[in-house]
């Protein structure tokens, strides 16, 4: 099951208290992912901004609850893009979940560097992961060949989520492999849907309304 590694580590005590609990991950990690940073703290341009969203690390238990809810998957044959990525927390949940080929995409040049430094301390306790970090606008984000877990934690609104789909429907069309999207915070969920190469498996929210998301799989049919 593609959330087992991520349940043993989410079975301690930390996890029954949110701040302690993202502290916790920290620790264990010897990383630096807490805290939020929003747009106007960003060393980007304004029109680059436009549309974006502040940083905040994800929950890990969400982050484990998202995976489980994909259909049953051998992770190791997918790769695994974060569009968003901040920090890198994320792709290190998604190592621990059992990918083998990690890509995060970060637009934001600080959050980028910060990811590269605590992926960089992890990366002996993964060796047979493959990280790539790119500092990228997502829009111009060209998706990797093969099968793909898709992940968008709300870092943007539909002006740019939407062109991301639609190089991912581009490829997509050509190559047949199996491509799974995994939406948290979902509030442009029925932009989303509206589009027909997006065949919407779930839709939900995790322990309260405040976390919604959204589980699609491609369909170029």
């Amino acid at each position: 099951m593609v959330g087992k590694n991520l349940r043993l580590y989410l079975s301690g005590d930390a996890k029954d208290h949110a701040y302690v609990y993202n502290a916790q991950f920290d620790r264990d990690f010897d990383v630096d992912t807490l805290g939020v940073v929003e747009i106007d703290e960003m060393a980007v341009s304004d029109e680059a901004a436009i549309g974006a969203a502040r940083y905040e690390p994800i929950q890990p238990e969400f982050f484990a609850h998202l995976v489980e809810r994909l259909p049953a998957i051998e992770p190791s044959d997918f790769t695994f893009v974060d569009v968003g990525s901040g920090k890198g927390r994320a792709l290190i949940l998604a190592a621990v979940a059992g990918f083998r080929t990690v890509i995060g995409v970060e637009f934001d040049g600080g959050l980028h560097r910060a990811a590269l430094t605590n992926i960089d301390r992890v990366r002996d306790q993964f060796p047979d992961v493959s990280f790539e970090l790119r500092h990228q606008d997502a829009r111009n984000f060209t998706p990797p060949e093969g099968s793909i877990i898709l992940m968008v934690n709300n870092p943007f609104d539909q002006s740019v989520l939407i062109p991301l789909l639609e190089r991912f429907e581009q490829v997509g069309s050509k190559q047949g492999q199996p491509c799974y999207l995994i939406y948290g915070h979902s509030l442009h969920v029925d932009q989303v849907m509206e589009r027909r190469c997006w065949k919407i498996l779930e839709r939900s929210h995790f322990q309260t309304k405040r976390h919604p998301y959204a589980i699609f799989e491609m369909d170029v049919q």
